[in-house]
């Protein structure tokens, strides 16, 4: 039996998600063993975004026919994008693919972080109500943040 989840349940993952990810939002430092673990960690939870994106783009491409799980989908993307606050404490870019510069442009970086999570609530808003055509739009969103993100902080690739 497969499990599907319902509109109720999409909705309140996405409040718990969003929440947790805001009570965890704080500066910290993480040095010794935990550096390489909060960069595991990072990668894991991006890991993780990508796969949710990809899924939600083969049933947006009609590749798969799983569109019971659009929500499912937009709503973990949305848990998953409140943890963002706290993805990055200082120290973690050592060991990592991401460039220094990364921790010293604040206010740039918080509006990349904002900007995807907002895009990721509207995604989860528009799988929730089934409206495939804002999935996109905000999918897309979302990608255009990674991008810009990539491209400014992420090293060369090797």
């Amino acid at each position: 039996m497969q499990l599907r989840f319902g509109k109720y349940m999409a909705a309140a993952l996405l409040a718990a998600g969003v929440l947790a990810g805001s009570a965890q939002a704080q500066e910290r430092m993480v040095e010794g063993e935990m550096v390489g673990e909060a960069v595991k960690y990072r990668v894991n939870i991006m890991r993780a975004m990508g796969a949710h994106m990809g899924a939600m783009g083969a049933i947006l491409q009609s590749k798969v026919e799983n569109k019971g799980d659009l929500a499912a989908h937009g709503a973990a993307l949305a848990g998953l994008a409140g943890m963002w606050d706290d993805l990055f404490p200082k120290g973690s870019d050592a060991g990592s693919k991401l460039k220094p510069e990364f921790f010293n442009d604040g206010a740039m970086t918080a509006g990349i972080i904002k900007a995807l999570q907002d895009a990721s609530l509207k995604v989860a808003s528009a799988s929730a109500s089934g409206d495939m055509a804002g999935v996109g739009q905000n999918i897309g969103a979302m990608g255009a943040q990674c991008g810009a993100c990539h491209k400014a902080y992420r090293l060369p690739q090797s």
